[in-house]
C-alpha cells in the first residue's frame, strides 16, 4: 500500500511541476516554424529590421507572430503581430540573439527559431565603460574608453537617435584625453525619451557598440536635474514650512533637506514641500537637493543635483547690548568717513597758508625786469613841437 501511495505522490508533485512550467512559460504549440528569415542592421540607430516567410496554418488558427530578444538568455521586447516583419532596437557590442515564432491567438504560441546576430568588428575594440549623463532636458554627456583590443590610434563617433520621434543626428562635440572620450549634445525632450546612442569606430575593424533606455528594467542613462529652489520659508502653528520648486518635465523625485549643514536622513519622495518644527530662539539655515527615483530613492542609481541656494529662518532675540554692539562700529565708520571728506576743509581752517617769501621776491624781481626790457613810450609833446617848427619855418626865410 505504501509503495502504492509513494508513486501517486510522485505522479501528483509530476503533473504540479508541469502546471506551474505552462502557466510560467505558456503552453508550446506544434507549430510551423518560421523560414526564410532575412535581417539587416543599421549601425547609426542600432535598429534591427527583420523578415521572413508567411506561414500557412490550415487547422482553426488566429495566426499571429511573436518575436522578442535576448542578451542574458531570457527574452525580452516581445512583440505580438499579424505582420510577417518587426523592426525593433537592438544593443550592439555583446550577443544578441533574435527569436520569431508562430503563435494562435488564445490557444499559445510555436516554439522559437533563434537567430544569433552577426555583428561587424573584432570582439573588444568597440567603446566601453559608456556612461551617458543627462543634465535635466539642457543636454546630454556621454563619456567611455578605448576598447582594449583596439589600436592607440583608434578614434570613435557618436549617433543618437529618438526612437519615438524617428529622428537623430551625429554627436559633434568632443573631447579627448588619453584613452577617455567626451562627447555633448544638445536635448531638450521630457524624461523618459526612447532614445538609443551608437558609438563606432574608424575602421570596419571597430565593433559598434549600441546603449539604449528601451530594454526592460534597464536604464543605460543616468539623469542629474537642476538643482531646486527654495521659496521663502513660512511661518504656521506647527512650524516652518519650506516649500521648493521641482525640475521642470521630471516627475517622480526625491528630495533631501540639509539643516545647519548637517544632512537630513529622511528622504521625502514626490513632495517638494515639507513642514519641520524647530527649537525657539535659534538660528537655521536650509538646503535641498534631488534626484529622479524611477523605483525606489535609495536604490537608484542616479546623481543627486547639486544644493539649492540657502535660506535662513532666525528665531533668535536680538538684546539692546546685541544691538549697540552693531551700531557702534557702524557709527564709528560713517563718522570716520566724514571726517575724512572733509579734512582738508578743516586743515585750512586750523591752519592757514601762509606764503614762502622766496616765491613772492621771485615773483617780483620777474615782474621788474619784463618792465625794463619794454621800450620807453614816445612823447607826443615833442612830437607836436617838431610839427610845430616845420609848419613856422617858411615864414621865416620870407623875413
Amino acid at each position: 500500500m505504501e509503495p502504492l501511495l509513494a508513486e501517486r505522490a510522485a505522479l501528483l508533485l509530476l503533473l504540479l511541476l508541469l502546471l506551474a512550467g505552462a502557466v510560467r512559460g505558456g503552453v508550446v504549440l506544434d507549430l510551423p516554424r518560421p523560414t526564410n528569415i532575412t535581417y539587416t542592421i543599421n549601425e547609426n540607430n542600432c535598429q534591427l529590421n527583420v523578415t521572413w516567410a508567411p506561414v500557412k496554418i490550415e487547422d482553426d488558427c488566429n495566426l499571429r507572430y511573436v518575436t522578442a530578444i535576448t542578451t542574458s538568455g531570457e527574452w525580452g521586447q516581445k512583440e505580438w503581430n499579424v505582420q510577417n516583419s518587426r523592426t525593433v532596437f537592438i544593443p550592439l557590442g555583446k550577443k544578441v540573439i533574435f527569436g520569431v515564432a508562430t503563435s494562435c491567438e488564445g490557444q499559445g504560441d510555436g516554439e522559437y527559431v533563434k537567430i544569433t546576430l552577426c555583428q561587424n568588428g573584432i570582439a573588444g575594440t568597440g567603446a566601453t565603460k559608456i556612461l551617458c549623463m543627462w543634465y535635466n532636458m539642457k543636454y546630454m554627456m556621454c563619456s567611455w574608453q578605448r576598447g582594449e583590443n583596439a589600436s592607440p590610434n583608434t578614434t570613435y563617433k557618436l549617433n543618437y537617435w529618438y526612437i519615438d520621434q524617428d529622428r537623430g543626428g551625429p554627436c559633434t562635440h568632443y573631447t579627448k584625453k588619453g584613452d577617455d572620450f567626451r562627447c555633448t549634445f544638445d536635448t531638450n525632450l521630457y524624461w523618459p525619451p526612447g532614445l538609443s546612442i551608437s558609438i563606432q569606430g574608424n575602421s570596419r575593424d571597430i565593433q559598434p557598440v549600441c546603449i539604449m533606455n528601451k530594454l526592460p528594467e534597464v536604464y543605460e542613462f543616468l539623469v542629474k536635474p537642476d538643482p531646486p529652489l527654495i521659496v521663502k520659508p513660512k511661518r504656521s502653528n506647527e512650524g516652518v514650512i519650506l516649500q521648493w520648486t521641482e525640475p521642470r518635465g521630471l516627475n517622480d523625485m526625491c528630495y533631501q533637506l540639509e539643516i545647519n549643514n548637517k544632512l537630513d536622513p529622511e528622504i521625502y519622495r514626490s513632495r517638494n514641500n515639507v513642514t519641520l518644527t524647530l527649537k525657539s530662539k535659534q538660528y537655521y539655515t536650509f538646503r535641498v537637493r534631488a534626484r529622479t527615483s524611477k523605483t525606489n530613492c535609495k536604490r537608484t542609481h542616479d546623481p543627486w543635483s547639486e544644493w539649492s541656494e540657502a535660506v535662513e529662518v532666525d528665531e533668535r532675540d536680538f538684546p539692546f547690548s546685541l544691538l549697540l554692539y552693531i551700531l557702534l562700529p557702524l557709527c564709528v565708520a560713517v563718522l570716520t568717513i566724514i571726517f575724512l571728506i572733509h579734512l582738508k576743509r578743516i586743515k585750512m581752517l586750523i591752519l592757514p597758508t601762509i606764503p614762502e617769501p622766496g616765491k613772492f621776491l621771485k615773483q617780483m624781481f620777474e615782474e621788474h625786469i619784463e618792465d625794463l626790457q619794454k621800450p620807453p613810450p614816445e612823447d607826443p609833446i615833442k612830437d607836436e613841437q617838431t610839427h610845430l617848427l616845420v609848419f613856422i619855418q617858411p615864414s621865416c626865410n620870407e623875413n
